[in-house]
């Protein structure tokens, strides 16, 4: 009986295998299948970008979108959607750029112009969104880098080349507003001092010659 339950365990532990074996070499066969599909699509890397990091509020700022297919297939039927930042209008071009085609490989690019209605900001620009048919109709979605920008007030621009070339005026001692006040501050104090000790020096010559002057007097009178 010991060996008849033995053999019959033996008996089900094979069928086990054989019958698991077709199974597993399903899933890997879908995996391949799949691992091929992704790689013979198109893969658009969108990047957006400023024409300056540094702009002025009221001047005008390009904003670039770079379309790169990186893919093994053409992407059609390719739409963008962008939006404009805080405090920014548009003055040209279209946030709605699209395309019929883009090869394997290929890259495209496409320009639209804004301009800042406030300043004394740092915002970073909302990402692009895209779409196309990565080949097969399969529609793909994805989104753009995210740049930062510095936007500057007219006066904050001035101050600006004032202390660029204030900078190699003083040999690198003041770069901002603060170094420049605190320089100021010690050629005061230094000028003072300078100033001060002239002025005790000169006045101890005059009464110098105040008292040569009298002492030759008296001995005239004599």
């Amino acid at each position: 009986m010991k060996k008849i339950s033995i053999f019959l365990l033996l008996g089900l532990l094979a069928l086990s295998l054989f019958t698991s074996v077709p199974f597993v070499r399903g899933e890997e066969d879908t995996d391949d299948n799949d691992d091929f599909e992704d790689a013979s699509r198109a893969r658009i890397i969108l990047r957006k970008s400023v024409s300056d990091a540094t702009v002025v509020q009221g001047r005008n700022v390009t904003v670039k979108l770079q379309l790169f297919n990186v893919g093994e297939n053409t992407a059609s039927d390719i739409k963008i959607q962008d939006h404009l930042p805080q405090y920014a209008r548009l003055v040209g071009g279209s946030l709605s750029p699209s395309f019929d085609k883009l090869a394997s490989g290929s890259e495209v690019s496409v320009e639209y112009t804004i301009v800042f209605t406030s300043g004394n900001l740092k915002l970073y620009l909302p990402p692009a969104i895209i779409s196309y048919d990565a080949g097969s109709k399969d529609q793909m979605d994805g989104v753009s880098s995210v740049p930062t920008v510095n936007v500057f007030t007219p006066f904050q621009q001035i101050q600006k080349h004032a202390l660029t070339v204030g900078a190699y005026i003083s040999l690198g001692f003041a770069r901002t507003p603060s170094e420049w006040r605190n320089l100021i501050l010690f050629v005061i104090t230094v000028g003072g001092f300078f100033g001060g000790n002239w002025a005790v020096k000169q006045y101890n010559i005059a009464t110098s010659n105040r008292r040569r002057a009298q002492a030759i007097k008296e001995v005239e009178k004599m």
